[in-house]
């Protein structure tokens, strides 16, 4: 199995590399989230604690804070945790949890930063981060198989995710699995 391993790159190389991997899944951000993912993967690389993240615990910290200081610590947790479930699914199988708890973490952190924002703008982007968590992921699982890594996620990881966010890209990996024949094995909890 291969190893993600992303090398510094410039913010326009990123900005190549993100719209390659929007059009790989058929999706378009807008321009403000896709400039914000930009930044984040740019600003990824000199980041070397990922690993040791304890996004719960950081979760909980936050909601102590001050409203400032809080929206600081939720932003990078939402961060991470996009991080996590899109480029490190693996992580969570280490972790014994599912990708959805990831992806619902990223979610509250990101309406919690938008909630506590004393900028309007701020608080805006927040939200759409928010709403467009699961795209954002996507893009992600395509950039990590554009970087050649051979199995991203696992059948039942997709399933899980497919099942539990609707991630296209999750879709499209369980249609690789079943030669696109999607059974209805797998029971649903509500809408989805």
């Amino acid at each position: 199995m291969g190893r993600l391993t992303l090398l510094p790159t410039s913010k326009e190389q990123w900005h190549a590399i993100v719209k390659e991997a929007e059009e790989v899944n058929g999706d378009s951000l807008k321009d403000d989230i896709e400039f914000y993912l930009v930044s984040m993967l740019h600003h990824f690389m000199t980041q070397v604690h990922l690993a040791s993240a304890t996004v719960a615990e950081d979760y909980l910290s936050a909601l102590q804070l001050p409203p400032y200081e809080q929206q600081k610590l939720l932003r990078k947790l939402g961060d991470t945790c996009l991080l996590l479930s899109g480029l490190y699914p693996e992580r969570a199988i280490r972790r014994r949890v599912s990708l959805s708890y990831f992806v619902n973490l990223g979610k509250q952190a990101y309406s919690g930063a938008s909630e506590v924002s004393s900028q309007e703008s701020m608080s805006h982007l927040f939200a759409e981060l928010d709403e467009q968590f699961v795209a954002l992921m996507d893009v992600l699982h395509c950039l990590r198989e554009m970087s050649g890594v051979e199995q991203q996620l696992s059948l039942l990881q997709a399933e899980e995710l497919w099942r539990t966010t609707r991630s296209r890209h999750a879709l499209k990996v369980l249609k690789e699995y079943t030669d696109g024949f999607i059974p209805i094995l797998f029971h649903h909890h509500g809408s989805g």
